[in-house]
Parts: C-alpha cells; structure tokens; sequence
C-alpha cells in the first residue's frame, strides 16, 4: 500500500485578513509557525518516506515543521501550487466584488465555473494537481509520502478522490494545517481515509478562513 498525507499550509497574514493569495509569495505568521511546528509533533512518530512541498515559502515553512529533527530532503513539487488568481491576488474580497462583479459568488457557488481573470481557472488547477498527485503516487509506490500544498488545490484533488463529476464540484474549505489521509492500494485504488483533520491544534492554534470566502451550506 501507500499512503498519501496532503496537508494545507499554516496560517499567513492574507489568511487571517480575508485577502485572497493565490500565489502571492507570503511567510507564515507567528500563529502558523505555531500550527506548524504542532504538525511537527503529529508526525514526530510516523515514518514519512517523502516530503514535498510547493515552491511558495510558506508551505517549505509548513514542510520544515512536519520535518523537525527527521533527516529527510524536502522537495519541490510544481504541480500541486496554488491556483494563479491573476488579478484577484493581493485583494481583500469587497474590492474583488467591486471590481469583477460575480467573481466571488461563482467562486463560492459554482466552483467548475470559475476563472480567475488574468490566472487560472478550476479545470486548470484540477488537471495539475490531480496529474502531479497520480504521478507522485506512482513514482513512490510502496512508500508514505507528505505532500504540503494549499486550500483551493486540495480541495480539487478531494473532488477526484471522491470520484465525483467534476462538473459538480462544491467548495469545501480546507483548515490551516489540517491533513488529509488517503491510501492506494497495489492496483492503486484510492480509499479516503480522512479529510480537513486539524486535531493536532489546540483552540488557541485554530484560524478559520474568514466568512466572505465561505458558504453557508459548506461541508467538513
């Protein structure tokens, strides 16, 4: 069998503000080099083969604290970044709404649908990721591999490991931090074993995603 850990980063000050990042290259806050280095003690006792990580700093961050003190290479993986939100990147979600009317409401409701103007859109980011995962699922067969990625690139990939149609795709907001487990058996069946985990945060270490980016019906 092998096993695949996909984990979102930790917090950062967009996170926390209600901006929308996209690839905006921003550090970890001090609440998520917390979260992180909690990720640490999660996996202090489980034998990771593989670490990646995406080329943005605060997932390496994020990889650096599942590592701790495991002589372990971190390596850079591309394919699983977050989606390139174009010119929506750097903007809290009242000026997005103001100036690309409808934007967010499709983003939250119709998620197939979206296109960041400028960037990318859902098709395209569930093509990469589903792509690179099935890839590094295959290269390391056999093996326990630790992905850190990001929210919005997640959460395509839960959509393909449910096994639903892409064209129904619903948000589902993935929590800083939170681990999401998922086994591959010799003919690499995929078996979900959990999604959005963050029980290796105390009360104090929890940051839920700001309300505008949600929606009411969303799921856990």
């Amino acid at each position: 069998m092998t096993t695949l850990y996909l984990i979102r980063h930790g917090t950062t000050d967009a996170n926390a503000n209600g901006i929308f990042q996209g690839v905006l290259d921003l550090p970890l806050n001090d609440l998520g080099l917390k979260q992180a280095r909690a990720l640490g003690e999660r996996f202090k006792d489980i034998d990771v083969d593989v670490l990646y990580c995406t080329p943005l700093q605060r997932t390496r961050q994020t990889a650096e604290g599942l590592r701790g003190d495991k002589d372990l290479p971190i390596l850079v993986e591309p394919g699983i970044v977050e989606v390139d939100g174009g010119l929506m990147e750097a903007k809290k979600i009242s000026v997005i709404d103001e100036a690309f009317p409808g934007l967010m409401e499709t983003f939250k409701t119709d998620l197939p649908n979206f296109q960041a103007p400028g960037g990318e859109s859902t098709r395209d980011v569930y093509d990469r990721v589903t792509s690179a995962l099935t890839r590094i699922v295959a290269e390391n067969a056999g093996k326990t591999i630790a992905c850190i990625s990001h929210g919005f690139a997640i959460q395509t990939f839960l959509w393909y490991a449910k096994g639903l149609p892409f064209e129904e795709m619903e948000q589902q907001i993935l929590r800083n931090t939170a681990v999401c487990k998922f086994i591959f058996d010799s003919d690499n069946q995929l078996e979900i074993a959990y999604i959005n985990d963050d029980r290796h945060l105390s009360e104090d270490l929890k940051c839920e995603q700001p309300p505008e980016f949600r929606v009411t019906n969303e799921k856990s």
